[in-house]
């Protein structure tokens, strides 16, 4: 062709401002990634997970309320606490030393902090004390009803779909204090006596 659009003075002005404006935004991009905090650096967002379901990982210390028979907890650390709420997750799964295992909630101190309910059975089971620092580990509780159901009630449940229907319906709240109760029974005697009660108590 004896025309050449790139060779005219105007096309190469134009492909030399396109070079120029490539190259400011390489430039400004990598100044964005090494201000960044990377991996392995000090800097406390590293220690985050990289998406809400997998786990969070910290040391807590063992705290008790200074009222007269207060209970025990663990005082999350602040950092880890508001990006936890701010997953929309309210049943979380903790795991402490590597060891206990339990389902949880995060509740407010009252003093612009949260915390989770250490029983005297937990402390026990890992030897925890007072002013101990505990490794803890987080993760969404994804299950159905924020606590893993008994085998029992687990399978009346499945039997019985109108049960099963009016159990869904109850508040969360009174639903895992059913499951507790059952859950924390003696003997299978004790358990079938609560899911009656409970099934009676939802009008069945």
């Amino acid at each position: 062709s004896w025309f050449n659009e790139s060779s005219t003075p105007w096309a190469q002005k134009e492909g030399e401002a396109m070079s120029i404006s490539i190259a400011r935004t390489v430039i400004f991009f990598m100044d964005i990634k090494q201000a960044l905090p990377f991996k392995g650096s000090n800097h406390k967002l590293a220690t985050m997970p990289a998406s809400p379901s997998t786990a969070w990982n910290f040391t807590a210390p063992v705290k008790r309320f200074s009222i007269e028979g207060g209970m025990h907890y663990l005082e999350l650390p602040n950092e880890f606490a508001e990006p936890m709420r701010a997953t929309g997750h309210k049943r979380w799964v903790c795991t402490i030393q590597d060891a206990l295992t339990w389902h949880c909630g995060l509740l407010p101190t009252g003093e612009g902090t949260w915390f989770v309910v250490l029983s005297k059975a937990k402390m026990e089971a890992v030897e925890a004390h007072v002013g101990d620092w505990l490794n803890v580990d987080m993760v969404p509780d994804t299950s159905k009803y924020g606590m893993p159901l008994p085998e029992d009630l687990e399978d009346i449940l499945a039997d019985d779909p109108e049960f099963e229907r009016r159990f869904d319906a109850m508040l969360p709240g009174k639903r895992r204090n059913a499951i507790h109760q059952i859950a924390s029974a003696k003997t299978p005697e004790t358990a079938a006596k609560r899911i009656i009660k409970l099934m009676g108590d939802l009008g069945l």
